[in-house]
C-alpha cells in the first residue's frame, strides 16, 4: 500500500500540483491532503490559492473516492468575502481500497467556529480518518492539518497544540487495528506535543528516517533555517515500512510531500 501525505499549500502551483497527482495517481493508493478548497466556482484567493482545488482533484483523481473535511468556510486571506470558500483537508481513496468508516473529529473547536479567519487565528482543528483492511487486518489512516498559532509563535508548543496532541490521544484510544496518523502538525520536532504521540507508543518516521527538512524552496530561506520541520507520519509498532520518502526537491508546494509505502 503506498500513501501520500501533502499540504498542497492551497494548490498555489496549480499547473505543477495538478501534474503532480495525475503523475500518481496510477501508483498510490491513499492521497492525505491539506488546505484543499472546495468553492463552487472557478476561482483564486487574493494570494493565488486555487479555491477549486477540490473539484480539480476529482476531476483527475476518477478513480478515487474522495471525503472533504471542512474547517472553515472562509478561505484565510479572503476577509470580508461573503461568498463561502470551504477548506480543510482532502482524502481520497482508491475505489480498489475499501473504505469501511469514515470520520470526522474536530480537536480544537468546530467547523466553522473561528472568528478570525487570518492564518494564527483560532481556526477550528479536525482529525480526518477512514478505516479499511490491509493485509486482513483493520488498518485506520488519520490526516491532521495541525494548530497554526502564527509566525510570532513559530512551531513551539502552546497550550492548544498540547491539548491537539491530547485530543488525538484520546481519538487513537478508541481504534482497534494498526494506525497510520500524518499530515502538517506545524510542530518542532523537539516539542512535548511531538513527545505526547511518541510516548504513545507511535513510531516518529521523521526521526526515525533522520529527515533534515519537510519544507521546500518556496518556504523561505530563513524560515527553512528556523522552522525545517512541520509534517510528520508516525506509525504504530505493527506497520511493517516498506519504504518511506519526503521529497524537498518538489516544485508542487512549499511543503515537501512524503511517500509511505507499507508492506
Amino acid at each position: 500500500m503506498k500513501i501520500t501525505f501533502l499540504n498542497i499549500w492551497g494548490a498555489t502551483k496549480q499547473g505543477e500540483y495538478l501534474e503532480f497527482i495525475k503523475e500518481k495517481s496510477s501508483s498510490e493508493n491513499i492521497f492525505c491532503f491539506q488546505e484543499m478548497c472546495s468553492f463552487h466556482e472557478e476561482r483564486l484567493s487574493a494570494k493565488g490559492a486555487v479555491l477549486h482545488s477540490w473539484k480539480l482533484t476529482q476531476d483527475i483523481l476518477t478513480e478515487f473516492t474522495g471525503f472533504h473535511a471542512v474547517r472553515q468556510k472562509t478561505w484565510h486571506d479572503m476577509p470580508g468575502i461573503s461568498m463561502p470558500a470551504p477548506w480543510g483537508l482532502g482524502l481520497l481513496v482508491h475505489k480498489s481500497t475499501p473504505v469501511l468508516e469514515y470520520r470526522e473529529i474536530f480537536l480544537l473547536g468546530h467547523h466553522d467556529s473561528s472568528q478570525d479567519t487570518s492564518v494564527g487565528g483560532s481556526i477550528p482543528v479536525v482529525l480526518q480518518s477512514i478505516q479499511t483492511i490491509h493485509n486482513n487486518k483493520k488498518l485506520w489512516l488519520l490526516n491532521i492539518h495541525g494548530y497554526h498559532a502564527g509566525s510570532g509563535i513559530g512551531k513551539h508548543d502552546t497550550e492548544e497544540r498540547i491539548k491537539q496532541s491530547e485530543g488525538i490521544i484520546e481519538c487513537l484510544k478508541q481504534l482497534d487495528g494498526d494506525i497510520i496518523l500524518g499530515g502538517d502538525f506545524n510542530l518542532d520536532p523537539d516539542t512535548e506535543s511531538i513527545k505526547m504521540l511518541e510516548d504513545f507508543g507511535l513510531r516518529n518516521l521523521i526521526k526515525e528516517y533522520n529527515i533534515p527538512s519537510t519544507r521546500t524552496s518556496f518556504y523561505s530561506e530563513e524560515k527553512r533555517k528556523k522552522w525545517p520541520h512541520a509534517d510528520y507520519v508516525f506509525v504504530n509498532r505493527g506497520i511493517k515500512i516498506k519504504s518511506f520518502e519526503v521529497d524537498t526537491n518538489s516544485a508542487v508546494s512549499d511543503h515537501a510531500p512524503m511517500f509511505l509505502e507499507i508492506e
